[in-house]
Parts: structure tokens; C-alpha cells; sequence
């Protein structure tokens, strides 16, 4: 489904996303996921922290998100809009489109697990499949 209809989500097409994802969680099979401390990759998740960085904490930035950082973000997006969009264009420019529907989800993620520190891992799955395939000399069969 499209949820996002311009370029940023309205606070009502982030709640759909909300809503969506929470229940894409639920159709799993009705599991529970519990969580002290979370770990997570993609541009998402590290635009979520330099928007946090650079428009609620004066520029400095953290390796890790908490649910009130996300807070802050969605408090001073709802707050003034158009001066967040137009501030969040020079932190993040290839995510202004994502990072919102992005932090929607890590929110959620945060609520159904009962997380308290989402840890921001430094390099991807894209870094993780070069290392491993490209970087690492294979053991030959005869050692």
C-alpha cells in the first residue's frame, strides 16, 4: 500500500504506517518479541540520528537512538513542518523522502519489543556480504 502521498508523511499517513507494520508483526504467528536493547542497520536508522543530532541536540550526534529521541523528532516535525522539512533537507538530502516513515517503524519496533537503546551498527548487510565474499581469503579444502 502507499502510504505517503508528497514528498514528507503527514501525521496521519505516519500513523498508518504505524498501523500497518504493527500488524504485519501481529499476522506473525501471534509471537512475542521482547527486547532490553536492539541493534540495527540502513540509512533509516542513521538518518534517524542525525536528524536527531543536528535539529534536537545541537548538533550532537549519538551512535544510538532512544524512543525519546524518536519522540523529539515526531514533537518537533508535528510542531513546524515546512522549517523541519526544509532543516532535515540539509541533514539527510537522499532520505528526506524515507527517514520519517523510517523512524514510524523504529517507534513501533521499540513499542512491541519494550526496548529502551536501539545501537546503531556501523557498517551493513551490503558491508557484511563484501567482507565476507570479497575481503576474506577462502580456506582451501587441503588445510
Amino acid at each position: 500500500a502507499v502510504h505517503v502521498k508528497g514528498l514528507m508523511p503527514t501525521l496521519d499517513e505516519l500513523d498508518a504506517i504505524r498501523e500497518d507494520f504493527r500488524s504485519l508483526v501481529e499476522e506473525m504467528n501471534g509471537e512475542s518479541f521482547c527486547a532490553e536493547r536492539l541493534f540495527g542497520i540502513g540509512g533509516s536508522i542513521r538518518s534517524a540520528a542525525k536528524i536527531y543530532g543536528d535539529l534536537c541536540n545541537d548538533g550532537d550526534r549519538f551512535d544510538y537512538l532512544l524512543p525519546e529521541h524518536l519522540k523529539a523528532i515526531f514533537a518537533l516535525y508535528a510542531d513546524e513542518p515546512d522549517a523541519f522539512a526544509h532543516n532535515a533537507l540539509r541533514t539527510v538530502p537522499d532520505r528526506i523522502h524515507t527517514f520519517l516513515p523510517g523512524c514510524a517503524i523504529i517507534d513501533e519496533v521499540f513499542s512491541i519489543t519494550g526496548a529502551s537503546r536501539l545501537d546503531i551498527c556501523r557498517y551493513g548487510v551490503r558491508e557484511g556480504y563484501l567482507a565476507e565474499r570479497v575481503l576474506v581469503t577462502p580456506v582451501s579444502a587441503e588445510e
